[in-house]
């Protein structure tokens, strides 16, 4: 049975680039193509609210320095930085790179007329409320 790192990402170690004290760097089981890594915390959080800010802060860290290690060392023309999160509780971002010639990522995830009607509906945080209790936690 190969060495597990989390058990709730079941990360093999033979799987990962680099590990930190903030987080792991891995080429994910289902790649979706080459140059795609993950960045996992290693703080067992499901959200940044469960993590601490110097926990959150390290993480962020270590997504930007393999964002930008992943950039230059694949000659993509940017990496684009997912976090979904549908499937694990734990908090981690897709890096998928981008290459010259590839059509633009935003009409796949937005449609091709952005947010339609659909998504702007009651689901979004309403306004002027959400600005304001968003405004205060940042200060906090």
């Amino acid at each position: 049975m190969p060495e597990v790192l989390c058990t709730i990402c079941s990360i093999r170690a033979s799987r990962v680039l680099r590990r930190t004290e903030a987080g792991i760097v891995t080429v994910p089981e289902g790649a979706v193509r080459p140059g795609h890594i993950m960045v996992v915390s290693v703080a067992h959080a499901a959200s940044f609210a469960d993590m601490t800010p110097a926990e959150s802060g390290a993480f962020m860290a270590l997504v930007a320095s393999a964002a930008r290690a992943a950039e230059q060392a694949s000659g993509a023309e940017r990496y684009y930085a997912v976090r979904i999160g549908d499937q694990t509780p734990h908090v981690h971002f897709h890096l998928v790179p981008r290459m010259e010639g590839d059509p633009p990522l935003a009409p796949f995830v937005f449609g091709g007329d952005g947010w339609s009607a659909h998504i702007r509906s009651s689901a979004a945080p309403a306004g002027t409320d959400f600005e304001r209790d968003f405004i205060s936690r940042m200060k906090a």
